[in-house]
């Protein structure tokens, strides 16, 4: 069956697979302190992703949560693997969706209580939305968000035979599948359109049982920044 089911997304994927189509900064040296609140990240959609104005997921439950507790934003630096690794192994950081190495001292915080599921939705019907193969959703058109290099997350559905339909915002999918546009939206399992647009109503919609990618996601703080991040680390009871 094809299917990614992740513990923690930093800790399994893998470098060779962040690898590709990454982007240097080559502002940044890896032996000097990194901007205030930048965040190390490496191009992996739909989790962090330079191709969207959110940056992808992860991007967007952290700005979720730095917004609860500080009244600044968070920024993005996308880094190749290799260097976000180089990055991280030199302390000169505080918060990176990168793991840093097991010596290093940091905090993991989650960034949702569950484990972010994502799959497809499709117009409700009254039959279960499951498959053991992607290649049974063949010739299917799929609203996904745009990309701009291809890789393998993109290719486990071109490879099934589905129609790929880029889309600028999850919102577009959704309305494209209302009037039939499109078979299906890539997406997560509780979008906050779907079900907080008053001209949707998400019981039209049915998200698979099969999940396409699960992960728990979170950010690293530096020990070092502790002080700077106090309000982000669990409180003890």
């Amino acid at each position: 069956m094809l299917q990614s089911i992740l513990g923690s997304l930093v800790l399994s994927v893998s470098l060779q697979v962040m690898a590709q189509n990454t982007v240097v900064n080559d502002e940044v040296n890896i032996a000097q302190s990194i901007g205030e609140h930048e965040v190390i990240a490496v191009d992996y959609p739909p989790f962090t992703t330079m191709d969207v104005d959110d940056h992808g997921i992860n991007f967007s439950l952290l700005s979720q949560l730095i917004s609860g507790h500080y009244d600044f934003k968070v920024k993005p630096l996308f880094l190749p693997p290799a260097r976000a690794q180089l990055q991280v192994q030199s302390g000169r950081w505080c918060l990176s969706f990168f793991p840093p190495p097991e010596s290093q001292q940091a905090y993991f915080v989650p960034l949702s209580q569950q484990k972010v599921v994502l799959g497809l939705f499709r117009l409700k019907e009254n039959t279960p939305f499951s498959w053991d193969d992607l290649s049974e959703l063949k010739g299917k058109s799929l609203a996904i968000m745009r990309y701009k290099r291809e890789g393998d997350f993109h290719r486990q559905f071109i490879n099934a035979g589905l129609n790929m339909v880029p889309i600028e915002s999850v919102e577009q999918g959704f309305k494209m599948l209302k009037h039939k546009r499109v078979d299906l939206v890539f997406s997560n399992q509780f979008p906050d359109y779907l079900f907080n647009h008053p001209e949707i109503n998400s019981q039209d919609f049915q998200f698979s049982n099969t999940p396409i990618l699960e992960a728990q996601v979170g950010v690293y703080i530096n020990q070092a920044c502790k002080e700077q991040y106090q309000l982000l680390l669990p409180q003890p009871n």
